[in-house]
């Protein structure tokens, strides 16, 4: 059964994989310079703390779902740089490995019990 339930999980990590690539390369509409908060770092930040979950619940090592998820998204950011319709965003940078980061609270003490729960 464990098994299986980690199979979910690795299944689970790469369609989101596959999403955030496909989303962070389509091209997309100009935001048309809009200010107050910018939902786009929200949408990162939600799309890699789910990746890092996913991750971390398929069993990786200890922090290894934390990097692998963020270090994926860093080098999205790299290949927006060659595409004329995209651009690389420090702060898109950012909201990946805060998002990213979530996971290193799951495997603290207090979060064990909280992702043990999920």
């Amino acid at each position: 059964m464990k098994k299986n339930v980690n199979l979910i999980y690795v299944s689970i990590s790469m369609l989101l994989a596959v999403l955030i690539l496909y989303y962070s390369l389509a091209q997309s509409e100009p935001s048309g310079g809009k200010k107050g908060i910018q939902t786009d770092k929200i949408k990162h930040f939600i799309a890699y703390a789910l990746l890092s979950f996913s991750l971390f619940k398929s069993k990786l090592p200890k922090n290894h779902s934390f990097i692998i998820a963020g270090t994926y998204g860093l080098l999205i950011e790299f290949i927006q740089m060659g595409l004329a319709y995209r651009f690389f965003d420090p702060f898109d940078v950012i909201a990946n490995y805060l998002g990213s980061s979530i996971v290193l609270f799951l495997r603290s003490e207090n979060g064990e019990r909280i992702a043990g729960k999920l």
